[in-house]
């Protein structure tokens, strides 16, 4: 099951124990990546709380990718991707 931690907080105090309570889940491990180290302490400090096994990736990668992010053309890659199956380059968008 893939959840993003942060689609589940309505607040500062409402996550992941609050998902698993609700659904009463006790997976013996998750596994989370983030660009948020403070998302990854607070997944690792509720499952320390439950005695579930974490494992937390920092992802930073892209603070590395220069350039500019185009949401537009994206969505345009995406489209083309999902209906054709081949990825178009920044190149052949323009």
């Amino acid at each position: 099951m893939g959840i993003s931690e942060k689609a589940l907080k309505k607040n500062d105090e409402v996550g992941l124990g609050a998902f698993l309570d609700y659904f009463n889940l006790r997976p013996a491990k998750i596994v989370s990546f983030d660009d948020d180290k403070n998302a990854l302490l607070a997944i690792a400090w509720e499952c320390k709380k439950r005695e579930i096994s974490f494992v937390g990736y920092w992802y930073q990668g892209a603070k590395n990718v220069e350039g500019t992010f185009m949401m537009k053309r994206s969505l345009a890659q995406l489209d083309h991707i999902m209906n054709s199956e081949k990825w178009l380059t920044d190149d052949a968008m323009v």
